[in-house]
């Protein structure tokens, strides 16, 4: 499988992941049609009412879950996984250890853990 993110996506990843330093960043990206969308920063001690609210805004737009990114695996991202993750949803390691670059690999897990091969549009 290839994935396309947008490099203005990339770059909010990066903001984020600089932001949280040695904690946790994670959130979800949207697609609307196919094409990716934005993303969605998740506070790590959100709470499933407030995540609840978060999908209902993101069906409202006409959006869709098309990913999760997390920096690591924490009590919110795997709360975000449970309740938005599918076969179709792809799942983001994205690296806490950034100086200006962002590491970043994408996966799919439809009962075997797949990696995606990620690129970068302009």
């Amino acid at each position: 499988m290839k994935v396309t993110l947008p490099r203005t996506l990339v770059n909010a990843l990066l903001h984020h992941a600089q932001e949280v330093g040695d904690g946790v960043a994670v959130g979800i990206i949207t697609c609307q049609n196919s094409k990716v969308m934005k993303s969605y920063p998740i506070a790590a001690n959100r709470s499933p009412k407030r995540i609840a609210e978060l999908m209902a805004h993101i069906r409202d737009q006409g959006e869709e879950v098309c990913a999760i990114y997390h920096s690591h695996d924490s009590d919110a991202y795997n709360e975000i996984n449970n309740i938005v993750a599918t076969d179709k949803v792809l799942n983001l390691a994205v690296s806490v250890d950034t100086k200006g670059v962002l590491e970043i690999r994408a996966y799919q897990d439809n009962g075997t853990l797949h990696e995606a091969e990620l690129t970068i549009s302009q």
